[in-house]
Order: C-alpha cells, then structure tokens, then sequence
C-alpha cells in the first residue's frame, strides 16, 4: 500500500538579502541575492524550500521546526550564502 501525503502551499515570497563583505583599503562590496522562498503544510508538518536563480543555488524541500517559518527560511538561505 502506498502513502500519499498532500502538501499544500502556504506562503511563496521574494527574500532579497544583501551580503556585505569587506574589500580591503577599498571599502566594502554589497551584493544583492533574490531568493524565491515556498512553504507547504501537511496537518501539523511544514516544509519549506528556496531558489536563487542567478546563482544557480537551490535548498531542496527541508522540514521546519521552527514557530516563525519566515525567519527560519531566511536563516537557512543566510546560510547557503556564506558557502
């Protein structure tokens, strides 16, 4: 018998996050990444994923554990950032 789990979705948003990183006597540099961020439940679960298209980066379907699904997908996309 297979099981079927129906994850609907509940939330797409566009994150733009900016990474500042140092450039020596020169200053800083400031790039912009546009990350697409989706969020599914299904009953008590949530399970969310991000694209950022022009870095060809993507974080794959992950569950949530968090009570701000927002704030834990923008934490795991700053993460992605720093790689």
């Amino acid at each position: 018998m297979e099981l079927v789990r129906k994850f609907n979705i509940i939330s797409q948003y566009l994150v733009e996050i900016d990474n500042v990183r140092p450039m020596g006597n020169m200053g800083t540099k400031t790039e912009t990444w546009s990350w697409e961020i989706s969020i599914a439940q299904h009953e008590e679960e949530y399970r969310g994923r991000a694209i950022e298209r022009s870095r060809d980066r993507e974080i794959p379907w992950i569950v949530l554990n968090g009570n701000v699904l927002d704030k834990e997908m923008i934490e795991i996309c700053k993460r992605q950032m720093s790689k």
